[in-house]
């Protein structure tokens, strides 16, 4: 089982489903996947996800994100005991892959 949770963020946006496939289509999937609604600013709805989180990490996901399926097992291989935060690359269709 995986020790990582998806928090999707989303205003209300139409194209929420394809984030959410995008999870569910991951080589590791995420443990839980939460989806946090029409909070804002921004910090608030990471606050209220991050305390709905059981996991001991999570990762963020905005609405308009679609995950290759690999990113939940590439961005976890670069936790260690010491790490923070993990970044990783988004793919952009206009600038190609972009640190995200």
């Amino acid at each position: 089982m995986s020790d990582v949770s998806a928090v999707v963020l989303t205003i209300g946006e139409p194209f929420v489903g394809r984030a959410l496939a995008s999870l569910a289509a991951q080589t590791v999937p995420p443990h839980e996947v939460i989806v946090v609604e029409h909070v804002s600013p921004f910090f608030r709805a990471m606050n209220e996800a991050a305390g709905r989180v059981t996991t001991p990490f999570f990762v963020q996901v905005d609405a308009d994100m679609i995950l290759d399926p690999t990113c939940l097992e590439a961005l976890r291989a670069g936790v260690g005991a010491d790490t923070g935060m993990v970044v990783g690359e988004l793919r952009d269709p206009l600038l190609g892959q972009v640190v995200g």
